[in-house]
């Protein structure tokens, strides 16, 4: 039988982070994925603050940056707009998740893909105190034997679920799209330094860009 000092169940965001920072602190992680591909498909938005990044310990590598912005402005559905100059970036998302995992598993962690957990049983010794888990489900690695278990499948709720626990969530549905090329202008503010075009590169994609751009704007 596996086993880990800690099993993180998901490597999204969240389970990429917490494997990192355990591994880093010397556990034994275990990180189990239900797809066969990390970061796909894609399940949420690609935002994160520059501020967000220094408190996690992290140095972004360029190829997972989409963009550099130096803040966003929200819409709300009244009309109301706010502000938000704090610095952060776009992601390319799925680069993201997989370039955490592979923090992760420099770090110490191992990944496994293609693992969906089905069950979650409490181990206790012969006091009724509590010692360890037996996590099954599908894939080889499977049953482990872990201290502890965090939850990190997202709105799935595995061990939520799992275990019949009395968490509520609220599911609000959405959608994003992906295009191959577009061309946007970032006004933050009425001031004309702070406008820059963006797009893919290549002369003729950007002078058609700034053309667009202009004729929106």
């Amino acid at each position: 039988m596996a086993a880990c000092d800690l099993l993180v169940i998901g490597a999204g965001p969240g389970g990429g982070s917490a494997g990192l920072h355990a591994a880093r602190l010397g556990l034994k992680v275990m990180i189990v994925e239900a797809d066969p591909e990390v970061g796909v498909p894609v399940h949420c938005g690609e935002c994160i603050s520059h501020l967000a990044i220094e408190n996690l310990n992290l140095e972004l590598p360029e190829h997972v940056i989409a963009l550099h912005c130096e803040g966003i402005r929200v819409i709300f559905p009244d009309g109301t707009k706010k502000l938000l100059s704090e610095k952060g970036y776009v992601l390319e998302k799925h680069l993201f998740e997989t370039w955490l995992c592979d923090e992760a598993v420099g770090a110490g962690a191992s990944l496994h893909l293609s693992h969906r957990v089905t069950s979650m049983e409490r181990i206790y010794n012969s006091e009724n105190q509590f010692t360890n888990w037996i996590i099954d489900g599908r894939g080889i690695e499977f049953p482990i034997e872990c201290k502890t278990v965090i939850d990190a499948s997202g709105v799935a709720g595995a061990a939520t679920k799992l275990l019949d626990m009395p968490t509520e969530v609220e599911v609000i549905a959405g959608f994003q799209y992906e295009a191959g090329v577009f061309a946007t202008r970032l006004c933050l503010d009425d001031s004309e330094k702070r406008r820059q075009s963006k797009c893919w590169p290549g002369d003729d994609r950007q002078k058609r860009c700034d053309k667009i751009s202009r004729q929106i704007h």
